[in-house]
């Protein structure tokens, strides 16, 4: 198991020849031996697209992502563009007298540059019908690679079996300079990609890999990287680290500094030939004759770690830095606004060798576990002081005890014949104790050490070392509570909350050495299961706080799940500061958010998970909540998710959560009188009809469609009258028979403008005449005449003259249409 790398792609083919990913979408372009591109989409796994130029080797190829393209290079020694989407052929040409063995798309002009077996490269404009713009001759072998500088794309490299690396301009067709890099044939050429160095790495057949200062012709480096000939290096975009890859079927990760050998590769693909990076993507492609593979460097998500304090310490790639959050930077005032970036003080401590896979702050704050590839070093939080080092993979603090108690995993260990040992550290000490535990993947700190061996999970004795209980299961988190007294395992599908049995614990740590299997009582006892797929958490008190997978921040009190915010994918649970009331999270751009957990909210719950009385929670809890009306709501709606809505009515300040309580307790005189002292305020403040009258009508519409629900007809028509609702009036008027209420609504409707309520009205009380005069009135005489021939037809010549009128008026043409009616059709 490496810390480094982790395969998220594999896919099975022929030969491959060359790789390029995308710079926006997830795809991969691979060309084939067999004369075949595949794409792949390697986030879904699928295949994208196929295309088949015959059977000569297709040795290249590259994305031109400006124009939605790409473009190959094969045997027969034609380039050809390809429209990425529909696949269709956009251009294909003879660009030279051999086989074309490499491609360059520069970064910001419209050319392609390829290379040879010709010994030349080429470049060509694609915005100039793909127009010849310069030949480079100087190799005296075929040309294998090309890269442009992306610091400076006006310069490329090419390498050549002639063994030679040479450095050109675009605009010259003689190179700036040579090297002799390789004494058997150079197969590959890069550019370092910073700014604080210029370099370059190349690599041949004599199973070299060298690095170049380009600007003195120095050699820097050169190392006996593999045991054939190497077929690739280059550097990552964004990491400090160059791989490698051969015809021996290893793929290598190297530091880029110090050359340092981090990791060796089996992808069990056969002979390797290319490789393809990305920039903001930590991942590489490499492909070889049995397939492509796509490795993740590092984590996904952020190196940082946070104590109780709410210290928070981070690596930027191998920079590690101590920063402090400032907690008021934008509002200055408690409680913090839901889902806000806070601003961050950064100081820098110390620079490693390597991006530190993860960091651990001791449970006192005094000293940070950094764990870098397959080592680990321990330094002061103040001074970044190394205070201990040693071979590690992962690192995890012991809680309550005065000493700084560490643990940690190795992987791999040949001497011990296993695949992991576990040493337990007292004091910084480097050269910790052994545990017998085989097979062990994962380890978790706290009041005991927990180990993971894929079927179960063992806490262990920190003094003694001995296991004291096991649990199986599928567990990929473990979270302790300050106390001691919960421990929560965050398991595939759910998350168990365990109590711990503080009279066995005390007599299984008076006696580890005793087979814990014998006893009767178990170490935990179970105190929920929530079934929830969790990514990570931490306890506050006897809250447990955590993210889900589907992105929301929960909190987790006895068996009471309350949901506190919907969050970013990116974000990476940091922990709970109480001083701040507030959850911090980070993502890998370090942008540090926060969200509010109000801690008088977190009292109340756990006073319920306790079955608190109504009384006690109003005596005891009610009052650290009183001095704000945020606090408040908060509160009452946590009681009313759990049905204690009586209570939360005593609590809750907002005027439509008053309503909502109020109506859910049958206690319409609440209602009332909260939605007639809204209405007063809104009046004595003079709100205009948006801001404020919209809210008042829709709060006693909701009261009276309460009312009309349980028979209250006076009290809903009261509401529906001081809402404004005519609509609902009428239908009430309408269903009880109420002449005289159905023509008030009537008239309101007509004063109000409302044409549909106002015609009904009439209509329902067979006032026809008064119909026909409403549509009339409002230019509505084709209506009228046809409502006349139904309803009124003493009224029917009247109402087609002025419909005769009207189109006469608007489109002369249609005076006499036959389809309109004579006005003496109507008379009787």
């Amino acid at each position: 198991m490496s810390a480094l790398y982790k395969k998220t792609f594999v896919a099975s083919t022929d030969k491959v020849k060359s790789l390029d990913i995308h710079p926006t979408r997830s795809l991969i372009l691979t060309t084939l031996y067999n004369g075949s591109v595949l794409i792949w989409d390697f986030e879904k796994k699928i295949l994208f697209k196929t295309i088949d130029i015959g059977d000569k080797a297709i040795r290249c190829g590259k994305f031109i992502p400006a124009k939605n393209w790409f473009v190959v290079g094969a045997d027969d020694k034609c380039l050809r563009i390809y429209h990425l989407d529909s696949g269709e052929l956009v251009k294909k040409w003879e660009a030279h007298d051999d086989f074309i063995r490499s491609i360059a798309i520069h970064p910001t002009k419209p050319y392609i540059l390829s290379s040879s077996d010709d010994y030349t490269s080429k470049l060509w404009d694609y915005e100039k019908g793909f127009s010849n713009v310069q030949v480079y001759q100087g190799h005296e072998h075929f040309v294998m690679s090309v890269a442009f500088n992306p610091k400076d794309p006006t310069l490329f490299a090419s390498s050549s079996v002639d063994g030679y690396v040479k450095v050109w301009t675009i605009g010259s067709s003689a190179p700036l300079f040579s090297i002799l890099a390789h004494e058997r044939g150079s197969n590959f050429v890069a550019f370092y990609p910073g700014a604080d160095r210029a370099h370059l790495i190349s690599c041949g057949d004599d199973h070299m890999i060298k690095v170049w200062d380009f600007q003195t012709k120095a050699q820097i480096i050169a190392i006996n990287a593999h045991t054939q000939n190497v077929s690739f290096a280059a550097y990552h975009p964004d990491l400090p680290l160059v791989i490698s890859g051969s015809e021996d079927g290893e793929i290598k990760i190297w530091n880029s500094s110090s050359f340092r050998l981090l990791d060796t590769i089996d992808p069990a693909l056969g002979a390797m030939w290319g490789c393809a990076f990305r920039s903001g993507l930590n991942k590489v492609a490499c492909g070889g004759d049995e397939g492509v593979v796509m490795l993740k460097l590092g984590h996904e998500k952020p190196t940082a770690t946070m104590d109780y304090r709410g210290q928070l310490y981070w690596a930027k790639k191998t920079q590690l830095e101590k920063v402090t959050i400032n907690a008021n930077a934008r509002d200055g005032v408690a409680p913090p606004t839901t889902g806000e970036q806070v601003e961050c003080m950064t100081k820098s401590l110390v620079t490693t060798e390597y991006p530190p896979t993860s960091i651990a702050t001791s449970p006192s704050g005094k000293a940070i576990a950094v764990v870098i590839g397959d080592d680990f070093v321990i330094y002061t939080a103040r001074a970044a002081k190394n205070v201990s080092f040693g071979k590690a993979n992962e690192i995890v603090w012991a809680t309550g005890f005065e000493e700084e108690l560490f643990a940690t995993l190795e992987f791999h260990d040949e001497a011990y014949k296993r695949q992991s040992r576990i040493k337990i550290h007292p004091n910084y000490e480097t050269q910790g104790d052994d545990l017998p535990i085989d097979n062990c993947t994962k380890i978790f700190g706290g009041l005991l050490l927990g180990a993971f061996d894929n079927e179960a999970i063992h806490f262990i004795d920190w003094q003694s070392g001995y296991e004291l209980e096991s649990i199986e299961g599928d567990v990929k988190e473990v979270a302790w509570s300050a106390n001691g007294k919960f421990v929560s395992l965050i398991c595939r599908e759910s998350i168990f909350v365990l109590a711990v049995n503080q009279a066995v614990l005390e007599k299984r740590l008076e006696n580890p050495s005793e087979d814990f299997q014998n006893d009767d009582e178990s170490l935990f006892e179970v105190v929920h299961e929530e079934l929830e797929q969790a990514k990570r958490g931490v306890w506050s008190g006897e809250c447990f706080i955590f993210q889900t997978k589907d992105n929301r921040l929960m909190t987790l009190v006895g068996d009471l799940p309350t949901v506190v915010a919907h969050i970013e994918p990116s974000l990476y649970l940091l922990g709970y500061v109480k001083d701040h009331n507030s959850v911090y999270l980070v993502d890998k751009q370090h942008r540090v958010m926060r969200y509010p957990l109000l801690g008088p909210v977190v009292d109340l719950q756990i006073a319920v998970h306790r079955q608190k009385t109504d009384e006690e929670i109003q005596t005891h809890i009610f009052p650290l909540l009183e001095d704000s009306d945020e606090l408040c709501d908060v509160a009452a709606r946590f009681l009313s998710s759990i049905n204690r809505k009586e209570l939360a009515l005593l609590i809750a300040k907002d005027v439509d959560l008053l309503i909502t309580l109020s109506l859910e307790t049958n206690n319409i005189g609440k209602a009332l009188s909260v939605a007639e002292q809204s209405e007063t305020q809104c009046s004595e403040n003079e709100t205009t009809e948006e801001e404020g009258w919209q809210a008042v009508c829709q709060r006693w519409k909701k009261i009276g469609d309460f009312a009309l629900q349980h028979g209250m007809f006076g009290v809903s028509e009261r509401c529906f009258a001081h809402g404004r609702d005519l609509e609902s009036l009428f239908v009430q008027t309408l269903a009880t028979g109420d002449k005289e209420g159905l023509a008030a609504v009537g008239g309101s409707a007509s004063m109000n403008g409302d044409f549909a309520v106002a015609f009904y009205s009439l209509f329902m009380q067979h006032r026809v005449d008064e119909c026909l005069d409403l549509l009339s009135n409002n230019d509505m005489v084709a209506e009228a005449a046809f409502f006349a021939r139904s309803y009124a037809p003493w009224r029917v010549a009247q109402t087609v003259t002025a419909w005769e009128t009207k189109l006469a008026q608007d489109s002369p043409h249609f005076k006499k249409a036959p389809s309109v009616p004579s006005a003496k059709e109507g008379k009787q």
